[in-house]
């Protein structure tokens, strides 16, 4: 069984960003067991309000060596907009981010060989993407798993998992 950490999904879901365990656990036909962030097989920061990450900040610090020993081994992580924003000055490794004006656009990127589309809303200037092992980190908020299959395969593969997609599922997420 596959076990998962979700950061207080109530408040780390702007955009639908919880989306992302449910498009994985729909893709493997899986059901996913709660746990803590050093048991978890996979885990996932969602974006937030600025009131949010405010109000948590001091909680949030106190992942940065989880998080750092999850980089360093490559585990499966989900770093997602205001979080991946947060954490990248703060754990050892992740990108220094650069910043600039506010920009609000639907935007694919490459990196580390792939393609990936989504949404952001952030100031990071070009570092849209983060990838080491199955450590992701991006600016590209919402359900990412859901619109990127090839991300999606990469972490199911390293969690064990085996998709299981219709043609017309695919065509449906190649539309997204």
């Amino acid at each position: 069984m596959t076990s998962v950490f979700s950061f207080r999904a109530q408040y780390f879901n702007n955009n639908g960003d919880q989306g992302n365990l449910e498009a994985l656990e729909h893709f493997s036909k899986q059901r996913f067991d709660k746990a803590s962030i050093e048991g978890a097989d996979f885990v996932l920061f969602g974006d937030a309000s600025r009131a949010a990450m405010r109000e948590f900040e001091s909680e949030l610090e106190t992942f940065v060596p989880g998080l750092e020993q999850r980089l360093s081994k490559g585990l499966a992580t989900l770093l997602v907009g205001s979080c991946y924003e947060f954490f990248a000055p703060r754990v050892n490794g992740m990108p220094n981010l650069d910043y600039g004006q506010r920009v609000s656009e639907f935007r694919e990127v490459g990196a580390f060989g792939m393609r990936v589309r989504g949404y952001r809303n952030s100031e990071v200037l070009e570092q849209d993407l983060f990838i080491e092992g199955l450590f992701i980190g991006t600016t590209l908020f919402g359900p990412v798993l859901a619109k990127n299959i090839e991300l999606t395969k990469r972490i199911a593969a390293g969690l064990g998992l085996e998709l299981s997609l219709t043609n017309q599922q695919l065509q449906w997420i190649e539309r997204l």
